[in-house]
């Protein structure tokens, strides 16, 4: 059966549905890293309880900023990952972040109270 985000539809507008299953394809076709300047990313959920993971290890707008020379903006970015999930009904717990020089982009989000 297709596993929609029943528990985890909180983290788009009404309109929005994505299957769980594309986002898991889409981690694993990541990791094959056809496209250079694509991103490549870990996915984790668990139904119980509503939140999920998303460790991205490469990422493609990071890529362009460097080869543009724009890295520098990359913070003011990444810190609009905040508010956009928070529209989406959800909210961002992030320690790391690749436009920041981390290793690794570490999104754990959850349900909004």
């Amino acid at each position: 059966f297709i596993l929609y985000r029943y528990n985890l539809s909180f983290y788009y507008n009404q309109v929005q549905f994505v299957p769980v299953f594309i986002i898991e394809k889409g981690a694993a076709r990541s990791k094959k890293r056809e496209y250079p300047m694509d991103w490549v990313f870990d996915f984790s959920y668990d139904l119980s309880v509503p939140e999920y993971f998303v460790t991205h290890h490469e990422c493609g707008v990071c890529k362009i900023a460097r080869q543009e020379n724009l890295f520098f903006l990359m913070p003011h970015m990444c810190v609009m990952d905040y508010p956009t999930i928070e529209y989406k009904g959800g909210k961002l717990i992030r320690s790391k972040t690749l436009g920041n020089g981390d290793d690794c982009c570490n999104f754990h989000v959850v349900k909004k109270q």
